[in-house]
């Protein structure tokens, strides 16, 4: 993170002053909103803006404005916004188009398919200035049109002709002349590819993100203009990327509405609510979206008359996640109604229309913050919704600068508004499924993320991981928009059997919403799993302290935003609202487990990125169930969140592990360092399998309880029995080489150890693990005396439990262990040293 100049700028001076404690704690955040929002002045912020803007028409750039630019779905576009914009080399992709016709018809592929495909390219390649989603969508039906025609047709039907009278050479001397065929198409494919997009310009675009000057948003502000990424945890590079717009004057973040007049692209990033009263009923609040719509129509009034005035088109492109229909219906019609009504729009004498003096279209965002930030704003398809085909023209011309795959133009708004919507239902039904196998993993003392990784090895499945709950801003919402669609489509249904299948539809609908219950329940599950694993420790809830890691909804990042780890601490501190929104199945399961009735005695927050939670401070206002949960979450906005997971875990008896975080991960790497802060309890209840089975055994060994959400108690009693069996057999061992290092019992109880602890399976664990321990198990497979174990192999198939066990009554417990293998002359000086389990991971 780049440290700023010592400056007398009261903001900038402000930034100095926080850059090495960082930027992200409420003291920051509030030093830096205070000195910027001090020094704003709106009439100079527009001129800057105005000035920047003919810059950059000067260098031949567009203007893009972006409304919520700095959220996580805007941001990165922003950023990227800049990026090079793909220019075509016509010349070379009508070569490539040509070699790979003549390649087609070579190879026998020139179905009707394939020829309509490669004579819309020839005509394309041949204008002077081919519309670049015209060439992009040509090329894709290209591609699709070889892959159908060719290989699996053409294969099996030559295999039915020639295997009866052919030797397997010759058959798979056929199949090798396919693949060689395919890979050359390939090849050709990728060349006219890479000629349309041959010779990148720089500085495409100039963004001006627009973000409210509140309290939380405001200080993102001055961070951005300044280099400084302004969220906490992994972003893919994006920060580096970030200080270069800066530097090359292609970004400027800004409170004030003015890019708006001097746009020639506008993205609105805006947040729609859903709420879901006691009886599951959701109702969409559009009041915080129709208010900014109302803020902006003044500006876009001004911006669309100087475009028209100008010769330039004026594009609008909606980015919220929503039902079908609520971009043509709400969004753009209450827009219009606005700049009709605004003062520039009395004072021009003129009324505007959709589509005729704007391009307008629905782009949705597919962004997931994170270490995945440039991945999935870069790596997928953008799709694009348009009003018209010289909306869909406008969006390309913007998106195919930051979108690396390309973009896909529907014919309908509403096309694109249902994919984004359906794609994230879906997968949060998927999710649901798993977790409801996950309770009956906890039933029949199976492990669910096992099922999963099992189903996964099949190309066409795909089944996600269980865990505790989903959130983000998108997943939570977007099956209840499945839900409201027909309502707000059956406003403009035209037939009678639309209107017919309103209800139907509807009624069809609800399965998503469903699915959603199921992952709001999960939370829930996660504290009942908790409360159960407490008692078998011997201790009750209301005695016990408890330490909550991760406060995120997603791993690596600092975004809480309906983060199911809100609905954990609801159900810690016993306050019910939200549990009574949920159906009554899952009210009777979390009241069967004390779920809401009964609240531990201390509860600590612990996450490396979310240092602030919002919510808490929301809560702590609203709450209004009685005075005890209003005491508790006031208490809590107060303590605040624990950056450092060991001090958050110092004293408590149980951890609830809710997010995988990267550092969550390094510090349950040294397993025995947390046994040795953590308080009686010593419990852990893992909601994202962040324990794998071998870290799990380690953590029994320690003397600690582990439960978790899809491993069933009966499965923890597996590992346990595992555990003690293969330290029963290291023991044995140990004891044989210290006894008589060369006696028929020592190699006894060295082909017990090797056969006892399934090598195999470990083996194949190893692959993924850690290469010393991979090493170690590699090297007990290659061992064929006792003699020939290291000391390092023998930690690896049990003996790190021998050592924990003893550490316990004898501090240096591994010194002495592994002082007996070189005293029998089995720890072999080529065996490199390992970490003891009682000052760190076993093996590092």
């Amino acid at each position: 993170m780049p440290r700023p100049r010592e400056t007398s700028d009261p903001v900038s001076a402000a930034i100095a002053r926080h850059a090495k404690a960082g930027y992200f704690t409420e003291e920051a955040q509030q030093a830096i909103f205070t000195a910027y929002a001090g020094a704003y002045d709106e009439e100079a912020e527009a001129g800057r803006i105005r000035a920047l803007a003919l810059e950059a028409r000067a260098r031949g750039c567009g203007v893009c404005a972006l409304v919520g630019g700095l959220g996580f779905a805007g941001f990165g576009l922003a950023v990227l916004g800049g990026a090079s914009r793909a220019v075509f080399d016509l010349a070379r992709a009508r070569e490539a188009v040509e070699a790979l016709a003549a390649s087609c018809e070579r190879a026998g592929v020139e179905t009707e398919a394939v020829y309509r495909a490669i004579e819309e390219l020839r005509a394309l390649t041949d204008a002077d200035r081919a519309p670049e989603a015209l060439l992009d969508g040509a090329l894709s039906r290209l591609q699709n049109a070889i892959i159908d025609s060719h290989l699996p047709g053409r294969v099996h039907a030559a295999l039915a002709r020639e295997v009866p009278s052919a030797s397997r050479d010759q058959v798979l001397a056929l199949v090798t002349g396919e693949q060689r065929t395919s890979r050359l198409l390939l090849r050709h494919l990728l060349s006219i590819r890479a000629a349309f997009r041959r010779a990148p310009r720089e500085d495409a675009w100039v963004t001006l993100p627009i973000q409210r000057l509140s309290r939380t948003s405001g200080p993102k502000i001055p961070l951005a203009n300044r280099g400084i990424w302004p969220f906490d945890g992994e972003n893919a590079g994006l920060d580096a990327k970030l200080a270069d717009a800066v530097s090359r004057r292609t970004l400027l973040a800004t409170p004030s509405r003015a890019p708006l007049e001097v746009a020639d692209q506008v993205i609105v990033s805006m947040r729609l609510f859903v709420e879901v009263d006691d009886a599951g009923r959701a109702k969409v609040h559009f009041d915080e979206l129709f208010d900014e719509l109302r803020d902006m129509a003044p500006h876009v009034a001004i911006g669309v008359a100087h475009a028209r005035a100008q010769g330039r088109a004026y594009a609008i492109h909606v980015l919220t996640t929503q039902a079908a229909g609520i971009s043509r219906n709400r969004i753009i019609t209450r827009l219009v109604e606005e700049m009709n009504r605004s003062a520039p729009a009395k004072a021009l004498g003129r009324t505007f229309e959709a589509g005729r003096d704007f391009l307008w279209n629905f782009t949705p965002s597919r962004v997931a913050p994170g270490d995945t930030w440039q991945d999935t704003i870069r790596g997928f398809y953008q799709l694009i919704g348009p009003a018209n085909r010289a909306s869909g023209l406008a969006a390309f011309d913007f998106f195919s600068c930051i979108s690396v795959e390309g973009c896909h133009i529907f014919k309908r708004p509403e096309e694109a508004e249902q994919t984004k919507t359906f794609e994230n239902t879906h997968d949060d039904m998927n999710i649901a499924a798993v977790n409801s196998a996950a309770m009956l993993s906890s039933m029949a003392g199976t492990n669910a993320f096992e099922m999963a990784r099992q189903i996964n090895t099949r190309a066409n499945r795909r089944a996600r991981d269980p865990g505790n709950g989903v959130g983000g801003y998108c997943y939570p919402k977007d099956p209840y928009f499945m839900l409201y669609s027909p309502e707000e489509i059956y406003t403009t249904a035209e037939s009678l059997l639309d209107r017919a299948l309103a209800a139907s539809v509807k009624h069809a609908m609800r399965m998503y919403v469903h699915s959603r219950k199921v992952n709001d329940f999960m939370p829930y599950l996660m504290v009942a799993i908790l409360y159960q694993a407490l008692d078998e420790a011997g201790l009750s809830p209301e005695k016990a302290r408890v330490a909550l890691f991760g406060i995120a909804y997603k791993e690596n990042t600092d975004d809480t935003r309906l983060s199911p780890s809100f609905d954990n601490v609801a159900a810690l501190i016993g306050w019910k609202n939200r549990l009574n929104k949920l159906p009554e199945w899952a009210q009777k399961a979390a009241a069967a487990a004390g779920v809401g009735e009964t609240a531990v005695r201390t509860l600590a927050l612990h996450d490396p990125y979310a240092r602030r939670w919002e919510e808490l401070r929301e809560m702590a206002v609203a709450v209004r169930e009685g005075r005890e949960p209003l005491r508790r979450w006031e208490a809590l906005y107060r303590q605040g969140i624990e950056e450092d997971g060991l001090i958050a875990a110092t004293g408590a008896d149980a951890l609830l592990l809710a997010v995988k975080h990267r550092p969550t991960r390094r510090l349950l790497a040294d397993l025995p360092a947390l046994a040795r802060v953590m308080g009686r309890g010593k419990v852990i209840v893992d909601g994202r399998n962040l324990l794998d089975d071998d870290a799990v055994k380690r953590w029994l060994a320690l003397g600690g309880s582990y439960a978790a959400v899809g491993k069933g108690p009966a499965y923890v009693r597996v590992l346990r029995e595992e555990m003690e069996a293969e330290r029963a057999l290291a023991q044995a061992f140990l004891g044989s080489i210290s006894e008589a290092p060369g006696s028929p019992a020592a190699e006894e109880t060295f082909a017990a150890l090797k056969a006892g602890v399934h090598l195999s399976d470990r083996l194949e664990a190893a692959r993924s693990g850690p290469l010393s321990r991979a090493d170690a198990l590699r090297e007990l497979a290659r061992a064929r005396s006792a003699a020939q174990v290291s000391y390092r192999a023998w930690l690896a198939v049990g003996g790190e439990y021998v050592v924990i066990d003893r550490a316990r009554h004898e501090p240096l417990a591994g010194e002495a262990i592994m002082a007996r293998f070189t005293a029998a002359g089995v720890n072999r000086a080529s065996a490199r040293p390992a970490t003891h389990p009682t000052a760190g991971p076993v093996v590092p």
